[in-house]
């Protein structure tokens, strides 16, 4: 059967078990990918199939891989890898076993030997971000025992090597180099190529390493030679009506919808409430407009309107208005109450912090003492200062934070914590401090201050 064949057939067996599915399979554009070794997925809603690929497989495994990329573009995983993740491969993954046990529970054929929690030593029903966590933590260990192993020697294992999303363990890939993407026969149709590179062996497009396009958070070779797809906005409408019509499937009494798809799909249409990161945002601004705001006079500068005067003797001198930089600082705990994921957190948002002030930072990490207290100047710097594991009391921190230094006494403190930890009786007088409360066992209010809760 031709592949655009076993495209459409493919797609017509899924709306057959699956009639929600139609918005995502007829809204994305399919682009023939010679040498892709895969399907792919962009963020932009292209479907990359190489043909040699279709071919080998069966219509309903052609099928199940199709649910499962669309799945990486109904769960946004691109935009949730940009808040949550350093390694695209991992994220990749993660995002692999979030919808593979459903695919599972729903009896679908993924070719090859797909991603599943189970293989990956974990429960099933996490989010990706969940997964990400746990491999992250899998991989330190992996390479600590290398390491350990190799009499010092660095190790160069990677969690969750191995393990592809569904994708042929044999199948024909070309290699990394970018190529070049041109019109086909027909209108509207691409080609994308992935070039001719060397590439690594064991790392490429359907080799089985979690490798399934932009859409997932690990581009593929060649997506950026494409063109036209789908925009947010389009791509933001299929997802709100995919999430529809699988509520109304599964209360109408004419089908079940996998567990975890009908969570997504309750979510999805759920009233909208405000993101944590738009309130803590809103609270930084608020606090930083309130001092970056406040102008003074001062005469060690003219004004740029002095020339409008004259400079002659006589002439009445003009002051130069300047807006002060604010003092912020950013306090992290890092008491033996704050895991992994926790700490993401403190240098996600504390680098989120540096952009919105537009200067440097004073960071510290606290747990029983402030550690490490020194000027950052983006979130790299502030990774690798998380040093601390102790208790967790905060007010030897807050007297070392608010000593009078040169620069005097701080205007604004974000402290990330989850909040267990033991702190000053009264606010500091003349600070705005900002606590963003982040963990599994975080408190839900503190005694002042303002609290932004981060949710999981």
């Amino acid at each position: 059967m031709d592949a655009k064949l076993k495209l459409s057939a493919a797609r017509a067996a899924v709306l057959v078990e699956m009639p929600y599915y139609a918005d995502i399979l007829y809204g994305v554009e399919y682009v023939e990918a010679p040498g892709l070794g895969t399907l792919g997925v962009t963020y932009k809603g292209h479907i990359l199939y190489d043909r040699e690929v279709i071919e080998a497989w069966s219509v309903p495994q052609i099928a199940a891989v199709l649910r499962h990329e669309c799945g990486h573009l109904l769960r946004d995983h691109k935009s949730r890898c940009e808040l949550a993740c350093a390694d695209h491969k991992l994220w990749n993954i993660a995002g692999d076993a979030e919808i593979n046990d459903d695919e599972v529970k729903a009896k679908s054929p993924l070719p090859g030997e797909p991603v599943l929690p189970s293989k990956l030593g974990m429960p099933d029903g996490l989010t990706a971000e969940e997964y990400y966590g746990k491999l992250r933590d899998q991989q330190g260990q992996q390479d600590k025992a290398q390491g350990e192993s190799a009499d010092g020697a660095p190790g160069e294992g990677e969690a969750g090597e191995g393990e592809g999303q569904g994708d042929p363990q044999d199948g024909p890939a070309e290699g990394e180099g970018k190529g070049t993407g041109g019109k086909g026969q027909a209108a509207g149709e691409q080609k994308a190529g992935t070039g001719s590179g060397a590439g690594q062996p064991g790392d490429k497009p359907g080799a089985g390493e979690g490798w399934c396009g932009s859409a997932a958070g690990r581009a593929l070779p060649g997506e950026d030679a494409l063109t036209g797809g789908r925009t947010e906005v389009e791509l933001e409408e299929i997802r709100v009506n995919v999430a529809e019509a699988m509520v109304t499937h599964a209360s109408s009494g004419r089908g079940t919808v996998p567990g975890g798809w009908l969570r997504w799909a309750e979510k999805q249409i759920a009233p909208p409430k405000i993101p944590w990161q738009q309130k803590l945002a809103r609270a930084l601004r608020a606090s930083v407009a309130t001092k970056a705001g406040a102008v003074d006079y001062r005469w060690n500068k003219p004004s740029r309107r002095q020339a409008g005067v004259g400079f002659e003797f006589g002439s009445p001198i003009l002051p130069a208005l300047r807006a002060p930089i604010p003092r912020v600082v950013v306090l992290g705990d890092t008491s033996g109450s704050m895991g992994t994921a926790e700490m993401e957190v403190v240098v996600r948002e504390g680098g989120g912090v540096i952009k919105a002030v537009g200067a440097e930072v004073e960071f510290g990490a606290v747990d029983t003492k402030l550690h490490t207290f020194k000027k950052v100047r983006d979130a790299r710097e502030m990774a690798g200062l998380l040093v601390g594991g102790g208790g967790t009391d905060f007010r030897q921190a807050f007297e070392e934070v608010l000593k009078p230094r040169r620069e005097g006494r701080p205007d604004v403190i974000v402290f990330v914590t989850d909040g267990q930890a033991s702190i000053p009786e009264h606010a500091p007088v003349g600070v705005q401090v900002i606590w963003v409360l982040c963990g599994g066992c975080r408190t839900h209010s503190m005694p002042w201050g303002e609290c932004v809760e981060v949710e999981d």
